[in-house]
């Protein structure tokens, strides 16, 4: 059985927009020349998920390789919205 390993980390984007892809061609005579798309996209910070210092952030993620993250979160990624780990208050 084949195993792929990702390499890149996994992101999660709390509170935002993305923007449709640019398409530029170049045309040179006969052939048209194609470039890579890219994506934008704008977000703020979120009023949910609010990091250490209780200021929203915009975005979270996560390394598969990364030591001391539950196996849970990884797994479930892409199922839930991630709020990060809740730490009881005295």
């Amino acid at each position: 059985m084949l195993e792929i390993k990702r390499q890149v980390p996994l992101y999660r984007y709390y509170k935002g927009n993305f923007q449709l892809p640019e398409e530029n061609y170049k045309t040179k005579g006969e052939s048209v020349e194609y470039n890579t798309p890219s994506v934008k996209g704008v977000f703020v910070n979120s009023d949910i998920v609010k990091n250490s210092k209780g200021e929203g952030i915009k975005r979270m993620f996560v390394d598969e390789d990364d030591t001391g993250v539950d196996a849970s979160v990884i797994e479930n990624w892409f199922k839930k919205v991630y709020t990060g780990a809740t730490t009881p208050t005295p």
